[in-house]
């Protein structure tokens, strides 16, 4: 982009946004949840501005401008993708939504008749609310959210562009089903509001922003259940697992479950690690989740007489006795479904456990390897077993220890079900050569998949040779001629999804093409458990390598910036960002920028990733209450209060303190925050 548009751009914007053009500060927008060395090599990932709006008027400007002009837009959430969905991939502006984050609680027409499902309330929220907001500003109400994904500190944009699926998936479906209606920005400017039987609604769902900004999405709710009831099952083998799981989908089991989660005996093994205790039988396991709802009544009629309310009072003891029966009798009721089919309860306390952690996915034990790869599919539920077992031998052949986990969907039409798979592996991406040997059997993963049936889950640009298979052809091509229909320019998220484009001419690109790409992934199928043999170490070198990397103690710091999983817990918990807004002193940001300062260290360059931290990015570092709230948070529980002090030493070390003023300035800001407060009361 010219100098001259970016100072156009600047003047439109004005007070109604910030934009961000330090070197550091666009490079953190450089990257997503996930870590692909090559990214840089093939796209133009360092955006060149970074804007967030602070109103809809100022992304419409900023729009406007951009189709105008040419320039490509990338839409941004919390990026807790790691399928390059948010990544820039030409020069241009990435559109950061972190400041659209109003949200207001709607009244609807109370229905004739009570209906357990019966929607009383909806809300509407902007796109760049995270989930955890809406818990929060709910608390004070008597309603809750249907559905949420599991990475609760995601965006409700991100979760429309990119996914859909998550905790709560079972009972009321995917998210274009509990939403009523979306506010849509297009590429010419037009705001369009969508309602959920409109044909064109449901286009905006995991197409990744490519066809207008989702602007604000009306959520349904639900009453608040009174209580939560998880279940913990044991079985010996995945097929008793997932044999389990299709009698439960497919039995009219009352009270339906609200969520059912399978997890394989590595996870449960992990689990035991993280608590340092062999809590739980290391066996494959399925999580189910009960809930205990208010009986809706009809419509109360204002002239109801005191005495029936007075009779209510007096039942109230017997009801509760009544309750506590007919929970006995549906605890019993679970055990008998589970143990005929080779089940075995686990602990109530265990299966507490681990409902409470299911906004911690990513969460590992000490000693396991930073860097997590993952393959999410889609499949029909009576393939998972087969898939599974053809995953994990194609794993163990490349010397990779797969786990896996699996969101259940319920049924889709006359099937048994659906399930949304998980399969991760722990890395480390600094082992480069044994990193890229595992990185290259994820797509492998992918489509040994849709031989089963699967299609991936996301696209962006790295799943973009299955787009085909995820839409089907008819759907793509529609979804093709909308784009061109509504973005003719083609400046929103371009260069991927549809098709992928690189630098160099697009030479790198042809691989991405499915006839290429096919091929090559089924070559490297084949061809990574000879490379596995051949380049990765011996178990004897290991060993020693293992006793070099003791003798040599990792700090506090370094343990923290080579364990953060990037997933934007911190940035929902941090009073600094609250009340300042600015992306550098949230935790995971510092850490990338503690990793410039180590590795151009340890590099010993008089120019490289060390040098190139100015004086402005490391005073925003400085701008830390050490409140220990992202470490209370931090899903590989790092002590990163620690971890602030050693890079608060490396920087004053380089740069010196910032000016006190500025510190007087961020505590004064702390102190009339009422936001600030309200986060440390909650807290």
């Amino acid at each position: 982009m010219a100098e001259k548009l970016k100072e156009r751009l600047k003047e439109l914007v004005g007070d109604e946004g910030r934009i961000l053009e330090g070197d550091f500060e666009r490079e953190l927008f450089s990257t997503d949840i996930g870590e692909v060395p090559f990214a840089s090599r093939l796209f133009e990932t360092t955006p060149e501005l970074v804007v967030q709006p602070k109103s809809v008027d100022a992304l419409k400007k900023i729009v406007g401008f951009a189709n105008a002009e040419r320039v490509a837009l990338f839409p941004r959430g919390s990026a807790s993708s790691g399928l390059g969905g948010v990544l820039p991939t030409v020069k241009g502006v990435i559109l950061d939504f972190s400041l659209l984050k109003n949200l207001s609680l709607e009244k609807k027409p109370l229905p004739k008749k009570s209906e357990r499902e019966g929607n009383w309330r909806a809300l509407k929220v902007q796109a760049g609310v995270r989930w955890s907001e809406i818990e929060n500003f709910l608390k004070s109400e008597d309603f809750s959210l249907r559905a949420y994904p599991s990475s609760f500190f995601s965006t409700v944009g991100g979760w429309v562009a990119t996914g859909g699926y998550g905790v709560g998936s079972f009972r009321f479906g995917h998210l274009k089903e509990q939403v009523e209606s979306l506010e849509v920005l297009f590429p010419s400017g037009e705001v369009k509001t969508f309602q959920s039987n409109e044909a064109e609604f449901e286009r905006f769902f995991g197409t990744e922003g490519q066809f207008g900004l989702v602007l604000t999405a009306t959520l349904k709710l639900r009453k608040k259940p009174k209580r939560s009831l998880p279940r913990l099952a044991y079985f010996e083998s995945c097929e008793a697992a997932f044999d389990f799981v299709r009698d439960l989908v497919k039995s009219d089991f009352k009270p339906k479950p609200y969520h059912i989660k399978y997890l394989d005996a590595g996870h449960l093994e992990e689990a035991n690690a993280v608590l340092g205790e062999d809590l739980f039988a290391v066996k494959e396991a399925v999580l189910v989740e009960f809930e205990e709802e208010e009986e809706r009544e009809e419509e109360r009629e204002e002239d109801r007489e005191e005495e029936r309310e007075e009779e209510r009072e007096e039942e109230e003891g017997k009801e509760e006795g009544e309750k506590k029966e007919k929970e006995e009798e549906e605890a019993t009721k679970f055990v008998e479904f589970a143990t005929q089919r080779r089940g075995r309860l686990a602990e109530e306390h265990l299966a507490n456990y681990l409902w409470h952690e299911r906004l911690f996915p990513m969460k590992r034990s000490s000693g396991s390897k930073p860097t997590p790869l993952a393959c999410e599919l889609v499949l029909p539920l009576e393939n998972a077993v087969p898939f599974l077992k053809a995953a994990k031998r194609a794993a163990e052949r490349c010397g990779m220890d797969l786990q896996a986990e699996s969101h259940i969907l319920g049924q889709k039409g006359t099937g048994e079900g659906e399930a949304l798979l998980i399969l991760t592996h722990q890395c480390d991406a600094r082992e480069s050569k044994t990193y890229l040997l595992h990185l290259s059997l994820v797509p492998a993963l992918t489509r040994l998949g849709l031989k089963f049936g699967g299609v991936p889950y996301g696209v962006g640009i790295w799943n973009t040779p299955f787009v085909k298979a995820k839409f089907g052809r008819t759907t793509l091509k529609t979804l093709k001629a909308y784009k061109k229909k509504v973005d003719p320019r083609g400046i929103l998220n371009p260069n991927k999804f549809f098709a992928v484009r690189t630098k160099f001419w697009n030479f790198p690109g042809v691989v991405f093409k499915p006839l290429v790409f096919g091929p090559l992934v089924g070559a490297a199928a084949l061809a990574t458990p000879l490379f596995a043999t051949l380049l990765l170490p011996a178990k004897e070198v290991v060993k020693k390598k293992d006793k070099k990397k003791e003798q040599r103690e990792e700090s506090v710091l370094e343990r923290a910036v080579y364990s953060c999983v990037k997933c934007g817990s911190c940035a929902a918990n941090c009073p600094a960002y609250l009340v300042t807004c600015e992306e550098r002193v949230i935790p995971k940001n510092k850490l990338l920028l503690a990793k410039k300062l180590l590795e151009g260290t340890r590099r010993e360059r008089g120019k490289g990733a060390g040098s190139e931290v100015t004086k402005s990015d490391s005073d925003k570092v400085f701008l830390c209450t050490h409140c220990e709230m992202c470490q209370e948070v931090c899903q590989n529980d790092l002590d990163l209060v620690a971890a602030w002090t050693e890079l608060e030493k490396l920087l004053e070390d380089r740069f010196g303190k910032p000016a006190e003023e500025k510190v007087k300035e961020f505590v004064a800001a702390l102190e009339s925050s009422e936001d600030y407060w309200r986060l440390v009361y909650e807290n």
